[in-house]
């Protein structure tokens, strides 16, 4: 539990601190529901025939990789993490090249491999943002919560330095970088219902704010979120992202259908409150998390205040604990 507090607190002061299939990019930026019948239709027949064209180009060692992978998302679709793994695994040892295939760290942060993830998920990230030019950005969510429940590794910012373009996931990122102004941004965000985008950003927003409140071992927020999370979302959506919600539940062994109202009140203000609130107010454990950041943080956590960055590290930390007024 001190770990973690001690990186929420690094997070908190420094604030921001492949193989391809045609369904590789796409997957995990679909739309939550199709928008007319009939192009959904027309849509469906031409990705069968480009999938056609796609595996007779395929020697016989590409198709088994391919059908590794898929059989991976099958099993992860069905809640089998060790199964999936296990796919996934085949996938990676049959490709000569590293492939980008961010479920694998979804099935190792879900086994609580917390070290093992974070490398996925940040070598993912960096192969998708060095292939597409776009922002990873639930790859960097989830490696920044592997850091927050105590995974090692060099720092990995929340935010790509390549632009997001959907907000609610710059105001994830800006949250789990320590801007607990983020929160009434997601609020902002989140609050509406009546379109398919709307529901978009209440899925992601909802997630991510689960996923970190559980990274802090806030159980009853991460919940609460989940749950708004899950609302109003088809359990045969074929978007994956979709299915995270009750994923997470499931392993956590909790139940989404009877959290109170009052807690998703809780949940759709963005109320951080709970362990961040006594972190906030204890200045030991403030003092002690900015002990534990790295130069880098340091030097961010300056940078955001307009202070002078150069120095020693003890220079540096001196220097944050005097503005912070905990010297």
């Amino acid at each position: 539990m001190m770990r973690c507090h001690l990186l929420a607190i690094a997070a908190l002061v420094s604030r921001a601190t492949l193989a391809w299939t045609p369904a590789a990019h796409s997957a995990r930026r679909t739309p939550l529901h199709a928008a007319e019948e009939t192009d959904a239709l027309a849509q469906i027949q031409s990705l069968e025939e480009l999938e056609a064209d796609y595996w007779s180009s395929l020697d016989d060692v590409e198709r088994q990789i391919q059908g590794a992978s898929r059989s991976g998302a099958a099993f992860l679709r069905q809640g089998d993490l060790e199964g999936a793994l296990e796919q996934f695994d085949r996938a990676q040892q049959l490709s000569k090249n590293k492939r980008y295939e961010w479920h694998r760290g979804i099935c190792l942060y879900y086994l609580d491999r917390f070290d093992d993830a974070r490398v996925d998920f940040v070598e993912n990230a960096q192969r998708y943002e060095e292939r597409f030019s776009e922002p990873a950005s639930e790859e960097r969510l989830f490696a920044q919560a592997c850091a927050l429940r105590g995974a090692k590794g060099d720092e990995f910012a929340a935010a790509s330095e390549l632009r997001e373009t959907r907000p609610v996931l710059r105001a994830c990122a800006a949250l789990y970088g320590g801007d607990v102004n983020a929160a009434k941004t997601l609020r902002d965000l989140c609050d509406r219902t009546d379109s398919v985008d709307a529901l978009r950003r209440r899925l992601l927003g909802h997630f991510y704010a689960g996923l970190y409140h559980d990274a802090l071992n806030d159980a009853e927020r991460a919940r609460a979120h989940l749950a708004l999370a899950a609302e109003r979302v088809s359990v045969d959506d074929q978007d994956f992202t979709a299915r995270l919600p009750r994923l997470h539940a499931s392993v956590r062994g909790w139940s989404l259908d009877d959290v109170s109202d009052e807690a998703k009140r809780a949940a759709a203000a963005f109320d951080l409150g709970g362990a961040m609130e006594d972190i906030l107010d204890d200045p030991e454990i403030m003092k002690e998390g900015i002990d534990a950041m790295t130069v880098a943080m340091l030097k961010e956590a300056l940078k955001a205040r307009g202070l002078k960055r150069t120095g020693l590290k003890a220079d540096l930390k001196a220097r944050l604990l005097e503005d912070l007024g905990l010297n």
